[in-house]
């Protein structure tokens, strides 16, 4: 019976057709390896990316586009330590320091006219502008500088000092200011098409000017003769605190002011714009906020002077405070607000007042 099976099966196979088996013949040359080894795979794991930047390691002009980066602190003595004249330029400081402070009348960084597409980041200038008292030295040293003409411009984390002009770029179309550090400046300190994020103290006349300026911190000391001093200048300034400190000028003057703190500590006006909502000033000695319409705001004046004032405009929902007997708000119309007792409010039409 074994033996007529195994037959049988024998049989079976043989007549079952052949399937393709393909190719017998090897492919040509030595064999070659299918996979990586595992020497590949380690060094492809543990290898750093090239740096494809462009170091530098001192004063240049930049005109090809690329990216660009300090490899050490560069001691500037006289004209401009970095020149940028091309397109679609990034220059990365690197954490290092462009020091002016025995070039007292050059420049930083200098965009000329041609600049188009330019970054600036992570760094420090150096300056060496000083005070003593109230009083700046000499000098005109600037920390960074636009030209007319050039345009799209990103300045962020440089820390500035000992400069006229910290950071002052405005005539360049679409200049962007953003989380910058900019102290002891004879004249202004930033100023940009937009500034946020951004702080510039003991500057003499502005510390922060631009078209659109939010989340800063400014200071001015109130004087100078380059324009009217203000902590912050701008058209919208939002979720600020300003303060000027001098005998003149305003700690905010702008367009459009959202929910600001002002102190004007010396002689001047706290809050100065067409349109104030849901801020807070204070001024030793004059009008604390003055606008046109002024909106869910507190404000006290300690020498006399309204409060909040809008002769020719509205103040509706605010608080104002006086000397004791003094008029706290004055306004062509005012509504929802109140003051201490014992002051008043002048306004032609007042609504749900108190007094």
């Amino acid at each position: 019976m074994i033996r007529l099976l195994l037959t049988l099966s024998s049989v079976f196979l043989l007549i079952l057709p052949a399937g393709a088996q393909g190719p017998l013949a090897p492919p040509a040359g030595p064999p070659a390896a299918g996979m990586k080894s595992l020497q590949e795979l380690w060094d492809k794991v543990n290898s750093q990316p090239v740096d494809k930047r462009t170091p530098i390691s001192g004063s240049v002009e930049l005109v090809t586009p690329g990216s660009y980066y300090l490899t050490q602190n560069i001691t500037s003595a006289s004209g401009t330590a970095i020149t940028i004249s091309g397109v679609g330029i990034t220059l990365d400081l690197n954490g290092f320091t462009i020091d002016g402070r025995n070039n007292a009348n050059g420049r930083g960084i200098v965009l000329v006219s041609s600049a188009r597409s330019t970054r600036i980041m992570n760094g420090n200038i150096l300056g060496g502008v000083t005070r003593s008292g109230s009083v700046f030295s000499a000098g005109t040293f600037v920390g960074i500088s636009g030209s007319n003409g050039a345009s799209g411009l990103t300045i962020e984390r440089l820390c500035i000092s000992g400069a006229r002009h910290g950071i002052d770029v405005k005539v360049v179309v679409g200049s962007v200011v953003k989380d910058c550090a900019v102290s002891l400046c004879s004249s202004h300190g930033i100023r940009a098409g937009t500034v946020t994020g951004s702080s510039a103290f003991l500057c003499e006349t502005t510390g922060i000017e631009g078209d659109t300026v939010s989340g800063c911190t400014a200071e001015s000391l109130g004087a100078g003769s380059s324009g009217v001093p203000a902590g912050i200048r701008g058209g919208q300034v939002t979720n600020c605190t300003a303060k000027n400190i001098g005998t003149s000028g305003m700690a905010i003057s702008a367009d459009n002011v959202t929910d600001c703190v002002a102190v004007h500590s010396g002689t001047g006006i706290g809050i100065y714009a067409d349109v104030v909502s849901n801020s807070k000033s204070t001024a030793t000695s004059g009008t604390a906020i003055s606008g046109t319409s002024i909106t869910n705001c507190v404000a006290t004046s300690t020498n006399g002077s309204p409060a909040i004032a809008a002769d020719n405009g509205t103040v509706a929902n605010c608080r104002g405070s006086t000397y004791a007997g003094g008029i706290a708000i004055s306004a062509l119309v005012a509504t929802g607000c109140v003051v201490p007792s014992g002051q008043s409010i002048n306004a032609t039409v007042k609504e749900n007042c108190v007094p």
